[in-house]
């Protein structure tokens, strides 16, 4: 049986460096109306420690699945060794529906994959909106996508910026680099 973070991280498209989640979008009048249904399963994780200034650091974003209180994140968000220590706790910034006002929430790791630099969290408080996620495998080629997250840290703010583009391909993961071992390359060897 398939455990939940398994089930996500089969439907989780990306999550890259800052900005969040491929969103699939039909026509540019569903454009605005994905903005705003979206927009509330988007969250802030960083760290928060009482003695710091400033007391709360972002490192990344997220956004909520399954009953309301669990995230996904990259597993490279998650702070390690120098960067956390007991008086420091991981911590999620949320926006409830009720108010615009950013709320903080305690976090707990609950299962993290490195290979696919993944994580997934519970958090305390009010369940949020979760994402409704579909099965990755009906990706297309040149097909509308929109990515919402907080690029370039709070920087630009602790709202969700949207940028939108397309899918450009649609290839493996990870694609083996050439090396003297490949195929052309022996042939050139033998000759």
């Amino acid at each position: 049986m398939m455990t939940l973070f398994q089930r996500h991280r089969r439907c989780t498209t990306a999550l890259v460096g800052g900005l969040l989640l491929l969103m699939s979008i039909r026509a540019q009048a569903d454009l605005s109306d994905t903005i705003a249904r979206v927009k509330p399963s988007v969250v802030i994780v960083g760290t928060f420690k009482a003695t710091n200034s400033p007391r709360f650091t972002m490192r990344g974003s997220g956004f909520v699945v399954s009953s309301g209180n669990l995230a996904i994140t990259n597993a490279h968000v998650l702070p390690e060794g120098a960067d956390f220590d007991a008086d420091s706790r991981l911590v999620m910034l949320v926006r409830t529906a009720s108010s615009s006002e950013l709320q903080m929430r305690q976090a707990t790791v609950l299962e993290v994959d490195k290979q696919h630099d993944l994580a997934l969290l519970r958090f305390d408080g009010a369940p949020l909106p979760a994402l409704s996620l579909r099965d990755s495998d009906g990706v297309r080629e040149g097909r509308s996508v929109l990515f919402m997250g907080f690029p370039i840290g709070g920087a630009l703010g602790y709202s969700p910026v949207t940028h939108r583009g397309i899918v450009s391909a649609v290839t493996a993961i990870a694609l083996p680099t050439a090396n003297a071992m490949t195929e052309p390359f022996r042939q050139l060897e033998s000759q």
